[in-house]
């Protein structure tokens, strides 16, 4: 059975957003060979998801693995995503369409953090900083959750003075709240940390 994998990823306005969810789909296609990889996205930019599977239909797919490029478990995920691939389920049901689980916050993400954190300050110095943590935010507590989760998790890397978390929006606390906490903590500079997966208008707001 020929087999397509399509990514899902938000989607964003800002271009090189887009380009890097492209850029990752090329990636992924060099790392798979002969599977065909396909992109799509949920709103802001196309090709959104009916698009994707129409793409994967006409490049042969007699069945479309569906992956949520997405770091969070949240209401896109969970909900958002499968009204849209049950919507293209229903107009090609002779195909299987099958749904992952999305990228999340596993250990290989917080490597990454923690790879982007050295690249901005040293051991010594983070000793005397705070760090703040800063997610996109959904109305869903388990973001906060995870967050929090991978918080625990850095503090066993690393000291520093103080750590917190903080979302950009639809999720507390928010980014001055956290900025003002990290204040308050009597730190001798503050260090962002952004866990986003791509630019885009959101860390632009951060």
């Amino acid at each position: 059975m020929n087999k397509v994998v399509l990514l899902l990823g938000h989607g964003s306005r800002d271009p090189e957003g887009q380009a890097q969810f492209f850029r990752l789909t090329d990636l992924v296609q060099q790392r798979m060979g002969s599977v065909k990889i396909q992109a799509a996205f949920l709103e802001l930019c196309e090709p959104l998801v009916l698009q994707g599977i129409r793409s994967c239909i006409e490049a042969g797919a007699e069945k479309i693995l569906a992956i949520p490029v997405f770091l969070s478990d949240a209401t896109h995920v969970k909900e958002d995503l499968p009204v849209e691939l049950n919507e293209a389920r229903a107009q090609y049901p002779h195909i299987p369409i099958l749904y992952g689980r999305p990228l999340g916050m596993g250990q290989p993400v917080r490597e990454v953090l923690l790879e982007r954190l050295w690249t901005a300050i040293g051991p010594e110095q983070l000793q005397s900083m705070a760090l703040l943590l800063v997610g996109r935010g959904s109305p869903d507590t388990s973001t906060t959750q995870e967050l929090e989760e991978v918080a625990r998790s850095l503090k066993n890397k690393f000291r520093c003075h103080f750590m917190t978390i903080s979302f950009v929006d639809r999720s507390k606390p928010s980014v001055p709240e956290g900025l003002e906490a990290c204040r308050a903590s009597g730190a001798k500079g503050i260090l962002v940390l952004p866990c986003l997966l791509f630019p885009g208008i959101v860390l632009g707001r951060i």
